[in-house]
């Protein structure tokens, strides 16, 4: 495979192989693990189906693929932009936050205990940030090494789960039905907006060839820690993952999920900041950016912004509150409503082309939607959720409002729902 394939597969993997979402396994196996595998091959169904409506071949131009137009051209420029800037701005500054400094306490604690946690993450911070300075392209390549990294090290600790015993008891699935924990597992598949420039045909390998790593990864981990470590353990602690290395192969565990978490926040972080930057250019190309003139991205200087802003965060001890952790929840929540968004979006632009199976989007919006709802009213921190949504989308919507209607906006013309009708 070459870098043209594996580079927009590995970026799609960002989110799926951070440390975070092997908290949420963790958490998820302890509770019902059966249940909780069925919930994967649901959400991983449901991540295809919705990548393969927005990467359909008639709302291509010129052989690529461009979601950011897919939502003006559904929805409209002003819920497009208000929708994009906000989760993009959410999951930037947010998840970063997070995982660096968990990065940091791992270095600390399982590779050099006398260095600062905090200078590690900055340091890490600021590797990603020159990455993006020196060269995007440069940046774009890091991702396999960091996605093959996560990869090489679970896969060792997988094979390694399942040709040794455990002295633990075999878990016993709870009879209970939990909802969340099937609804939860469609945040596990999240970031799968990537895909190689010029795509044409192969536009729907990248988004598929993640799916199916994270699917089978995530179903076998979750299998792993439950006959390794015991059901109430993985649930009931904050580090799942390294509980369960440490069950399967000792010392050597815990270096190779040092090496997983490491690596896989240096891969998140590259993500999201790949993620931010397309669509923030994508949008200041039709000039819908707000306080941003018509034309190319300044990219540098938003770079520069997201770093100092997660540097800032960082300094304030944002990430020892456990706040934290619900804002997160929310732009993810955000981040599965925009998706959902550009299944709807594909519907209405396919069904004017009276592409078969094109109602499948208008299915999946309100599939995304109950999930959403779902999962913030059984939340013990719903009204946080719903205040911080609440606030960041009437913000966004109107400074949006207010710049559209200083400054004209460009025509998109990049999806013409008549042209190649069939």
């Amino acid at each position: 495979m070459n870098l043209a394939y594996l580079v927009p597969v590995t970026l799609c993997l960002g989110w799926m192989l951070s440390p975070d979402v092997f908290v949420r396994l963790g958490h998820a196996a302890g509770g019902n693990p059966s249940l909780f595998v069925l919930g994967l091959l649901f959400a991983a169904l449901l991540a295809a189906r919705t990548s393969s409506l927005i990467r359909h071949p008639h709302l291509q131009v010129q052989a690529t693929v461009n979601l950011t137009a897919l939502l003006i051209d559904g929805v409209g420029p002003t819920v497009a932009t208000t929708l994009l800037v906000a989760c993009r701005t959410a999951l930037v500054v947010l998840i970063p936050t997070g995982v660096l400094v968990t990065s940091g306490y791992a270095f600390n604690e399982i590779f050099v205990y006398w260095f600062p946690n905090f200078g590690f993450a900055y340091l890490l911070l600021g590797l990603i940030a020159a990455l993006h300075l020196v060269n995007e392209s440069l940046a774009k390549k890091a991702q396999s090494v960091f996605a093959a990294l996560v990869v090489i090290s679970m896969l060792t600790l997988c094979v390694a789960g399942i040709l040794t015993t455990s002295s633990s008891p075999v878990a016993v699935d709870s009879a209970s039905f939990s909802a969340p924990l099937l609804i939860g597992s469609l945040l596990l598949f999240l970031g799968l907006e990537f895909s190689r420039e010029a795509a044409g045909n192969d536009s729907h390998f990248a988004p598929t060839g993640a799916i199916l790593v994270g699917l089978l990864l995530f179903a076998v981990w979750s299998i792993i820690s439950v006959h390794h470590v015991a059901a109430d353990r993985l649930s009931g602690t904050t580090i799942p993952h390294l509980i369960t290395a440490r069950a399967i192969l000792g010392d050597t565990g815990r270096v190779l999920m040092g090496i997983t978490i490491i690596a896989g926040t240096c891969g998140v972080v590259n993500a999201l900041f790949h993620l931010a930057v397309g669509s923030f250019r994508d949008l200041a190309k039709q000039g819908l950016l707000p306080g941003h003139p018509q034309g190319d991205l300044l990219r540098c200087r938003y770079v520069i912004l997201f770093t100092l802003i997660i540097g800032v965060l960082m300094g304030k001890g944002l990430a020892g509150y456990e706040i934290l952790d619900t804002y997160i929840q929310a732009a993810l929540l955000l981040w599965l409503f925009v998706t959902g968004v550009q299944s709807f979006s594909a519907a209405k632009l396919l069904n004017n082309r009276r592409v078969k199976h094109s109602w499948h989007g208008y299915a999946i919006m309100p599939v995304y939607t109950f999930a959403i709802i779902y999962l913030i009213v059984s939340d013990p921190e719903a009204i946080t959720i719903v205040r911080f949504l609440g606030l960041a989308l009437l913000a966004t919507w109107i400074v949006t409002l207010l710049w559209l209607r200083r400054r004209p906006v460009k025509e998109c013309g990049t999806i013409h729902p008549n042209k190649g009708a069939q």
